[in-house]
């Protein structure tokens, strides 16, 4: 997993030791391991930048990620809220296409925005 044991958020301040689950513990304990997910959404409050190498190569028809905030490829150490270490968005962005998926619906709201793809290819 390339899940980012040290991410804190204001949201889940003990992070992983507070009971996150990363995708693969999760699709285990549902008994999803070898089957085809519709929809997959994404709603945890920033570890969407750290965590998507984990689950948009799981072939789900549909992902919604709602993202926060911005990172940067420096980094963004005061934003003390969201992601803070560097991460270029286009590489985050481009492993949707490498992947087969297109967007097709954006919502904004407050300070995220859920974003909607979905797969082209079988």
């Amino acid at each position: 997993s390339s899940y980012n044991t040290e991410q804190r958020s204001n949201v889940w301040p003990l992070g992983r030791g507070g009971g996150f689950k990363t995708i693969q513990e999760t699709l285990k304990d549902l008994g999803h391991e070898e089957r085809i997910i519709d929809v997959f959404k994404i709603d945890c409050e920033g570890c969407e930048w750290s965590t998507y190498m984990d689950w948009i190569d799981k072939g789900f028809r549909q992902i919604i990620v709602e993202n926060h905030g911005v990172p940067t490829p420096s980094g963004n150490q005061s934003n003390k809220l969201w992601f803070q270490k560097p991460l270029n968005v286009s590489e985050y962005y481009g492993e949707f296409k490498r992947h087969g998926y297109a967007l097709f619906n954006r919502d904004f709201h407050g300070r995220a925005v859920d974003l909607s793809f979905i797969k082209l290819d079988k």
